[in-house]
């Protein structure tokens, strides 16, 4: 994700969007297969509670480190249906 225009709060691109099949992603992150579904299991059930909607989940950039190393803070926004529209061409596939 990068800004539109520096200046500006609201508006961002989405520069670049890699697919990978688990395992190569797991080797690639030299970490366990079983420990990313572990990740995306605790996400999902974060996910889970909120309702009906589209939502933009950012891991905010690493500060720097430091001994006392903490983990890598997420956040979670609910964000328009109608966002990122412009990227793909389509609006909310749940209006076809």
């Amino acid at each position: 994700m990068s800004r539109v225009d520096t200046k500006n709060n609201y508006d961002h691109d989405v520069l670049l969007v890699q697919r990978f099949k688990p395992t190569d992603f797991a080797n690639m992150m030299q970490v366990r297969e079983k420990a990313l579904w572990g990740t995306l299991k605790a996400i999902l059930e974060i996910l889970q509670p909120l309702k009906d909607g589209k939502y933009l989940l950012f891991k905010a950039p690493e500060q720097n480190k430091t001994n006392n190393e903490k983990p890598p803070s997420m956040a979670i926004y609910e964000i328009p249906s109608d966002a990122f529209a412009h990227e793909t061409g389509m609006g909310d596939e749940d209006d076809e």
